[in-house]
């Protein structure tokens, strides 16, 4: 892969990262507003749909974690152990 490409792949990590940490602050606000909810409404439908909303905002940022190591690993892959 020529160095351009690398550079743009770069950019593609800072991108990601940059959207893994807007996804964090909103996953954070979601939490924060659930906490803030009575032990019975987070029981009940609203509660378990904001539930629901933060464990897949969690998910979906291992995701995004996983992209980055992926692209990272493209850009500069492992070096192999000489035997």
């Amino acid at each position: 892969m020529n160095k351009e490409r690398k550079e743009e792949l770069y950019e593609v990590v800072e991108y990601l990262e940059d959207a893994s940490i807007a996804l964090q602050e909103v996953r954070n606000e979601e939490q924060d507003a659930y906490d803030d909810l009575s032990e019975g409404l987070q029981y009940s439908r609203t509660g378990e749909s904001m539930q629901n909303a933060i464990d897949e905002m969690d998910s979906i940022d291992t995701d995004i974690q996983k992209v980055i190591i992926r692209v990272n690993n493209m850009i500069k892959p492992p070096k192999k152990n000489k035997k």
